[in-house]
């Protein structure tokens, strides 16, 4: 003989364990307890029962953080953008700022003479100006003689050859000083008596021995 199978279920309306044999499941019985009819059923283990609101609280928690995770994103690309904008106007002043210096060395460039000083027996000479005198059609050859030697010399003649426009040698010109010290210098103005002077330059430089 077969033995009875029984299985437990708390009563609907007071909770209290009930035992009953397996093939009274599904009928309708007073409770032993309550006295309230009941029906015998298979107990749900409590791990399977699903708490009430567990699942929309863990709805809602996902919901905040996908929010936050999203105001995060949207906050940080923003205050990038604004870094952008930032570095962007700082780069553009800059530029502006350093444009007039860069433009003010060029014209200091382009003023300067193109020729550098020359050195003749120890003495250099700078770039000669051509020098006209007001109301009258004479000229002269200026410039600056500088002894580059530790010692006197005496009896210093500067010899210039002149050009015309075409820069054509057209003539020459003359002048002397007595003496002139070490590391000096010695401003020279040959008389030009050529009418179509456009320009000079020093040739040659000579001392009396």
């Amino acid at each position: 003989m077969a033995e009875t199978k029984f299985l437990k279920c708390p009563c609907d309306h007071c909770g209290g364990h009930i035992e009953f044999p397996a093939d009274g499941i599904g009928a309708t019985i007073p409770c032993p307890h309550c006295a309230r009819p009941t029906e015998l059923a298979l107990e749900i283990p409590a791990h399977l029962i699903q708490r009430p609101g567990r699942g929309r609280n863990w709805f809602i928690a996902g919901t905040v953080i996908l929010v936050v995770g999203v105001v995060a994103i949207v906050a940080i690309l923003i205050t990038a953008q604004r870094l952008m904008k930032k570095t962007r106007e700082k780069n553009e002043a800059f530029r502006s700022s350093v444009s007039p210096v860069v433009r003010t060395n060029t014209a200091a460039r382009s003023a300067a003479p193109s020729a550098p000083a020359r050195l003749i027996n120890e003495f250099s000479s700078s770039p000669v100006a051509i020098e006209k005198a007001a109301g009258s059609s004479i000229a002269y050859a200026t410039g600056t003689l500088k002894n580059a030697s530790d010692r006197q010399r005496f009896g210093v003649s500067v010899e210039l050859e002149v050009l015309n426009a075409a820069g054509a040698k057209i003539g020459v010109a003359k002048d002397s000083a007595q003496l002139i010290e070490p590391r000096s210098e010695w401003k020279f103005r040959a008389l030009l008596i050529q009418k179509n002077a456009a320009s000079a330059r020093v040739t040659d430089v000579k001392e009396q021995k």
